[in-house]
Order: structure tokens, then C-alpha cells, then sequence
């Protein structure tokens, strides 16, 4: 990046099917001003994305401008899924960054973090609090959710979100942070939550 992004993504994915980024690397020099705002945007508009695969990947979002975010589901249209990460790094600002963001306005069915998925230095980690769209079917095996100066992970829907289970992760907030926050806040309900051998 050449300058300091105020909108927009680095890499948008919509209309994709059967799609792999595999060794993709989207960073910034922490000592310059090149910087990206979101890294990956997938689905723009109602353009929705199915079936997409992360795989050796390092998303690094910049210090700079806005609320900085790795990897940011916006999907809207008549629903998507079957998303996969595989080895792949999010880091972000830990000021007021989000490693993986799930905005979207309809259903999201079948996202899987694998093993060797690491989130560091997030504000928060993984977070759902945004669009009323569901998350259905999360699974998180093996993966690390370092640093987080709020949350590890926060889940707070609009709507119903349902069926995240997460086995074998490893979740370090900072002080005064949480590691895992479910709640009805924003008026919609958490079904079906699983933790285990992981360390809270």
C-alpha cells in the first residue's frame, strides 16, 4: 500500500465459488505509513461467496485509519457458507482491530478454523455483534487466540447465532479482557456453545 487507505478492502471476494487463497500475504510495515484498512473482504453487497478456502495465509491490517479488520464477512444476498482456514494468521491492531469479522445480513452456514489458525494482538479476536444475519456451524479445532486486549472471542447477535464449537483452542485476553462473551445484548440468542480442552 502507498498511502494510508480510508475505506475499502485489499482483497474483495464476491460471487466466488470454489475459491482457494493459498500463501496470500497482505501486510504493512508497522514503521511506515502503508497500512491496510480490511485485508479481506468477502462477499460486497449482495454478492454472496460460497465455499472459499484460506489456506498458509498472514493478514496483517494496519495501525493507521478506522477500525482495522483481517478478514471481514459482509455477505449479503441469499446466504453463504462453507468457509475454511487452514494455517493462517490475522493480526491487527490492538487498539481497535478485529482479526475475523462476520457482518453479514443473511446466513452464514459452515465456517472451519483449523489448526495452525492463529489470531494476535487483536482488540478482539473473532467477533459477531454486527448484522443480522446468522452464524451457523463454527468450528475451531486447534487454534490460538493470543493477545486479545478485550476479547478472545465476542458473540452478541442480532439475530440467532448457533452451533460455535471450539476444541483443543487456546484463548489469552488481556488484563480486564474475556476470553469468551456470550450474550443477548443486541436482542438475538446463542444456541448450542461448545468449549472444550481449552484453556480459558
Amino acid at each position: 500500500h502507498d498511502d494510508i487507505p480510508g475505506s475499502g478492502a485489499t482483497i474483495q471476494l464476491g460471487l466466488v465459488q470454489t475459491f482457494l487463497l493459498d500463501r496470500v500475504r497482505v501486510l504493512y510495515d508497522s514503521a511506515s505509513t502503508k497500512a491496510a484498512l480490511i485485508c479481506v473482504q468477502v462477499g460486497v453487497s449482495t454478492l454472496a461467496a460460497n465455499d472459499v478456502t484460506f489456506r498458509d495465509c498472514q493478514f496483517w491490517a494496519g495501525d493507521f485509519a478506522g477500525t482495522q479488520i483481517a478478514v471481514d464477512f459482509s455477505t449479503g444476498g441469499s446466504g453463504c457458507g462453507a468457509y475454511r482456514f487452514y494455517n493462517t494468521q490475522m493480526k491487527t491492531n490492538a487498539t481497535d482491530g478485529i482479526g475475523l469479522r462476520f457482518n453479514n445480513s443473511t446466513i452464514i452456514d459452515t465456517v472451519f478454523l483449523g489448526p495452525g489458525t492463529v489470531f494476535e494482538d487483536c482488540k478482539t479476536s473473532l467477533q459477531k455483534n454486527s448484522g443480522a444475519g446468522e452464524v451457523a456451524n463454527l468450528y475451531a479445532n486447534q487454534v490460538v487466540f493470543d493477545s486479545a486486549t478485550t476479547c478472545c472471542v465476542r458473540c452478541e447477535p442480532a439475530g440467532l447465532n448457533r452451533t460455535w464449537s471450539f476444541d483443543g483452542c487456546w484463548f489469552s485476553a488481556g488484563t480486564g479482557g474475556v476470553a469468551l462473551l456470550f450474550s443477548n445484548s443486541n436482542g438475538g440468542t446463542c444456541e448450542g456453545i461448545s468449549v472444550r480442552n481449552s484453556p480459558v
